[in-house]
């Protein structure tokens, strides 16, 4: 982890400089979408009605990195022969 930016870069923990374009940030792993609660977006449960990141309540709204509901191993999907 670095230890402060600079306007064109980083300091990492060991004291040394590296300039760089970008930072990603990954904070959290546990979704936090709280205000889409009025327009209808969750289950009794709580979680996001969803599936494969589809909104199946709020129209054009999608999500990225949910967890699957049901699990995809859940979902019946056809065949080869079918």
């Amino acid at each position: 982890m670095f230890k402060r930016l600079t306007p064109d870069g980083v300091v990492w923990s060991d004291g040394t400089y590296e300039q760089i374009d970008s930072i990603i940030l990954a904070t959290d792993y546990r979704p936090d979408v709280d205000y889409l609660a009025p327009v209808g977006a969750f289950d009794r449960a709580g979680w996001p009605v969803h599936c494969r990141g589809l909104s199946l309540t709020v129209p054009r709204l999608a999500y990225v990195g949910l967890p699957a509901r049901p699990p995809l191993s859940a979902v019946s999907r056809p065949t080869p022969d079918a």
